[in-house]
């Protein structure tokens, strides 16, 4: 049937070499003949790589939680501090995440905020953000 090459330990099956393993291929009838079963190998390639991906994104979206935020909604904004020994102040001690008006829309992962006072607070993406429970 198929003999395992000495130097690679494949079969020359994979290598579609001649009988004699010089290194010349095969002729072009059994080239095409080969040809055929491409189809079905790469189905299966496809289907697996499918399966593949259902399972991943599945286990990736476990712990994802997917939100949307309004122009009105309030919010809460996570709050990034240092610490400042001069002035007595300690980052661990800081809020976590201040209060804030979602004012507009850039895409659905950008948002435009400013505090509860008014005062604009720039652009802030979603993930510096969650819901305020009330």
């Amino acid at each position: 049937m198929f003999r395992v090459l000495s130097d690679t330990s494949y079969t020359d099956k994979y290598w579609w070499c001649a009988p004699d393993c010089s290194g010349a291929f095969q002729s072009w009838d059994i080239y095409a003949e080969n040809l055929g079963c491409l189809s079905t190998i790469f189905n299966t390639v496809q289907s697996k790589l499918w399966q593949a991906h259902i399972k991943n994104s599945s286990h990736y979206n476990l712990r994802r939680k997917f939100a949307e935020f309004n122009v009105g909604d309030v919010v809460m904004k996570r709050a990034y501090f240092l610490s400042d020994k001069q002035n007595k102040f300690s980052k661990k001690l800081a809020p976590k995440f201040i209060k804030a008006r979602v004012t507009a829309k850039k895409s659905p992962l950008v948002y435009v905020l400013q505090d509860m006072s008014g005062k604009d607070l720039g652009t802030w993406h979603i993930k510096d953000l969650k819901f305020n429970r009330i």
